[in-house]
């Protein structure tokens, strides 16, 4: 077991025992190692820092799954390889590509009633999502700056847009 790896299973134990001030240490003591990590598995380099919030937050939420007869440096670093890893998958998921939407159809699809009606039905936080990336060709994070959403956030909002469109649209 490493040294950092030794102090921050101290940390760890703390937690688990219900020391919440140890929050603040562990962040403290893992944020620049964590940091790299995030970085160096990131597919986008600027998502470093939504990584690293969402693997803080997931190793908090499950500090009690924490085995500290092992390397607690090594259980960070996992969970950040596994949210970048969620991230990367985000970036595949095919509607989410810079290209258009619908393909070659976008512009008599997007001129259409149906589609039209179908956006109107949904609450304005979620139109003014659909209008930002599609009329006003924003990226993710670009959206996320404009409503004050974490990135993340914002795509899993897009995503549930999308399948609400096309359960309206599917009835039609």
């Amino acid at each position: 077991m490493s040294v950092l790896g030794g102090q921050i299973n101290l940390v760890i134990k703390d937690l688990q025992d219900g020391d919440l001030s140890a929050r603040k240490r562990l962040f403290e003591m893992s944020f620049q190692h964590l940091k790299f990590v995030a970085y160096r598995y990131a597919h986008h380099k600027e998502d470093w820092q939504d990584i690293l919030d969402d693997a803080y937050l997931k190793a908090f939420k499950y500090i009690h799954s924490a085995d500290l007869s092992q390397d607690g440096y090594n259980w960070l670093c996992k969970i950040v390889q596994n949210v970048a890893n969620e991230y990367r998958k985000i970036d595949e998921y095919p509607f989410v590509r810079e290209e258009a939407l619908f393909g070659d159809l976008e512009d008599e699809f997007i001129m259409s009633d149906a589609l039209r009606r179908a956006i109107l039905q949904l609450p304005q936080p979620d139109r003014k999502l659909i209008y930002l990336r599609f009329w006003g060709n924003r990226t993710f994070r670009q959206i996320a700056d404009i409503v004050h959403k974490k990135k993340s956030t914002v795509f899993k909002r897009y995503l549930i847009c999308l399948k609400i469109l096309k359960e309206i649209l599917l009835k039609e």
